[in-house]
């Protein structure tokens, strides 16, 4: 995880992060197609009391999930509200904690009602981040504090013995988050995000059939995610304030289906649609006599983007071996009407793959080879954009096709009562990457100006190595290393943020 600033927090799968790397939320995609490469703040907008588990598929997931999954997929899993038998129960419960120095004041509290047939959750969390206190000689990280509101509920009924309806809202307000190290860096006096917000609705109807081959476990999905992302930034010793926002609105549907044909065969197989609407917008506000003139966004205003995919996922398991393999074909529209670009209309589409067999040696030990192919769709960020951009200012691009990669994985895995190990060789082939590309002699604003073509290529290998030992008595340790290795083929270089050797040792008592 890298916090680029206080509001950030961008999680990295095998040297990959941004838009390479898929986040889910319930099942439901977080990315949308204003999710810019290199780290990002988004996953920061996942209040984290809300969070039940995470699970995390290194390598994979273009299959199940679709695009951006090149490094991964990282699927966050909110409370769920439980049933009970017998009389209905409420619960409640509360947290406040205060950090020294004001760097965390947090209330969090919640409530949750339980019966037969229907169950609620509720929680609201009220935090204020102060400035960071560095160690040794850092000091205090000025400004770096703000402000951050969220609320979540969620209810849970049965329709019938095997029908289950999930209605569910959660949404997070974030106030004055500044960008510190543009502060520091570049010479501004204001530099932040205001508001940060992201709120999703949605609605699940999931049905089991115990008689059904073909539709054992049907899952069918509504939703609706809102985000948008104000930014205000003035130089120092400057009158103008640009004040700029992005808002994107998000319709998603999907059907999933889990088929059962034998007692060796399992399937899932599904349908996705999702459909973004991005509005951007931008003022530049002279605070001297508080006079606006409008300029364009960072994005063409009222850009759209639509992503449809089908997909099925079939598992084997005959004597040692468990097979599985599985195709995902996904097709986009965008369109983009602006008065720099003129009006674009893409549609490019991908079909991706997957087979793996594990072995089992003996009971608890096995060892597996996996191959998939994933890949990202160019978005909205991608060729749409207009303005300053890490230390760059970046102009549109519009002939852009998706970024594919090649997965190859072997390792072994262990599972015992008490101990659990496993230790995996990765390879990922990197193509067409989308980069910036430096416009010679072109500058603007004091910034050279980049437009991203598919240009480049790449690899990344590695190792990880998980342990986990439970002993009786309640205690439990984990241990990891994991390596990772990319080079830029194109560039001839090594590649940009690779982590270092990584090793982590835990404990609960």
């Amino acid at each position: 995880m890298q916090k680029t600033n206080h509001g950030g927090g961008s999680p990295f799968l095998r040297g990959t992060t941004g838009n390479q790397v898929l986040v889910l939320v319930d099942g439901i995609r977080l990315n949308n197609s204003t999710f810019r490469f290199g780290p990002n703040q988004y996953l920061n907008t996942i209040d984290a009391f809300s969070v039940g588990s995470i699970e995390v598929a290194k390598g994979k997931g273009s299959v199940q999930y679709g695009s951006d999954a090149i490094g991964g997929v990282i699927q966050v899993l909110t409370k769920e509200p439980a049933f009970v038998l017998g009389k209905p129960q409420w619960h409640g419960s509360g947290l406040v904690r205060y950090m020294t120095g004001d760097m965390d004041k947090t209330v969090r509290a919640e409530g949750t009602y339980a019966a037969e047939k229907f169950a609620f959750s509720t929680g609201v969390t009220i935090r204020k981040f102060g400035d960071i206190i560095g160690g040794d000689t850092t000091g205090k990280q000025t400004p770096s504090g703000y402000d951050e509101q969220a609320f979540d509920g969620k209810l849970k009924w049965k329709l019938a013995e095997n029908t289950q309806l999930t209605a569910a809202h959660q949404s997070v307000f974030q106030h004055h988050v500044p960008v510190f190290h543009k502060v520091v860096l570049e010479n501004y006096a204001v530099n932040e995000m205001d508001p940060q917000q992201r709120s999703l609705s949605y609605l699940k109807v999931n049905n089991v059939n115990s008689n059904s081959a073909i539709a054992r476990s049907i899952e069918a999905t509504l939703s609706y995610q809102y985000m948008a992302e104000g930014r205000n930034s003035r130089k120092n010793n400057s009158t103008i304030l640009r004040k700029e926002k992005d808002v994107i609105r998000t319709l998603g549907a999907s059907l999933d289906m889990n088929s059962v044909f034998s007692k060796v065969w399992t399937a899932n197989a599904g349908i996705e649609f999702y459909h973004d609407n991005v509005n951007s917008t931008r003022s530049d506000i002279d605070i001297t006599n508080n006079s606006s003139s409008a300029k364009r966004g960072l994005y063409p205003d009222d850009s759209r983007y639509s992503s449809l995919s089908v997909y099925s996922l079939h598992h084997l398991r005959t004597g040692k071996f468990r097979f599985e393999a599985g195709l995902r074909y996904n097709s986009f529209s965008i369109h983009i009407k602006d008065t720099t670009l003129g009006e674009v209309h893409l549609k490019p589409s991908a079909l991706v793959g997957e087979a793996s067999v594990l072995y089992s040696i003996k009971a608890n030990h096995h060892i597996y080879v996996s191959f998939n192919n994933s890949y990202r769709a160019p978005n909205i960020d991608d060729m749409g954009t207009l303005g300053i951009v890490d230390f760059r200012y970046e102009v549109p691009a519009y002939d852009l096709k998706p970024e594919k990669s090649l997965n190859y994985e072997a390792g072994y895995k262990y599972s015992g009562q008490k101990l659990s190990l496993s230790a995996a060789l990765y390879y990922m082939d990197l193509s067409n990457i989308i980069a910036r590309v430096k416009r010679d002699g072109q500058v603007i604003n004091g910034y050279p100006v980049y437009e991203k073509e598919n240009i480049e290529e790449a690899y990344v290998k590695g190792t990880e190595i998980e342990a986990r030992w439970m002993p009786a008595g309640g205690f439990s340790f984990y241990g990891a290393v994991s390596y990772t290795f990319g080079q830029n083929l194109t560039r001839k270089e090594p590649m940009r943020r690779i982590p270092p050797l990584k090793r982590s040792v835990f404990y609960n008592l």
